[in-house]
């Protein structure tokens, strides 16, 4: 028990505050679907670990085929362009702001052609942008890596 509890401060400790400066850029997504789903699928039984497994190469697959880019500009201006295979770039523009706590919040954004949940905070990590979950742990899995 003091182990997980000494692990997630020293997690929460490691993080860097975000600023404007080290932030505005283009970014892209990097995102790890087969340890995501398999830190999900740890409690689950044998067939619901073979259909996670079997969902997440093909996930796996088309992310490795998709690059989606984040570009921070100023005053909060934020542009998020995706493309597959170097099809026509469908690019939306968001908004961004840095908390009291030094924290990454990108606004949702919901239209026809698109759905993107920030799922709520992000912050420094290792050098790469991470999201922080409920909890106030790192999202190891799912990043922004700068360009």
């Amino acid at each position: 028990f003091s182990l997980s509890i000494l692990l997630s401060t020293s997690l929460v400790y490691s993080q860097e505050k975000v600023s404007e400066k080290k932030l505005l850029g283009l970014w892209e997504l990097k995102m790890d679907i087969k340890s995501t789903i398999e830190e999900e699928s740890e409690d689950k039984d044998f067939f619901e670990k073979i259909m996670l497994k079997t969902v997440s190469g093909f996930v796996q697959n088309v992310m490795e085929e998709m690059e989606i880019r984040f570009e921070f500009k100023k005053q909060g201006v934020l542009y998020v362009s995706a493309a597959i295979d170097n099809e026509k770039e469908e690019k939306e523009v968001l908004s961004w702001k840095i908390n009291r706590k030094g924290q990454l919040l990108i606004e949702d954004l919901k239209t026809e052609k698109i759905s993107l949940k920030s799922d709520g905070i992000w912050t420094f990590y290792k050098g790469s942008l991470h999201q922080i979950d409920s909890d106030g742990k790192i999202e190891k899995n799912i990043r922004l890596k700068k360009m």
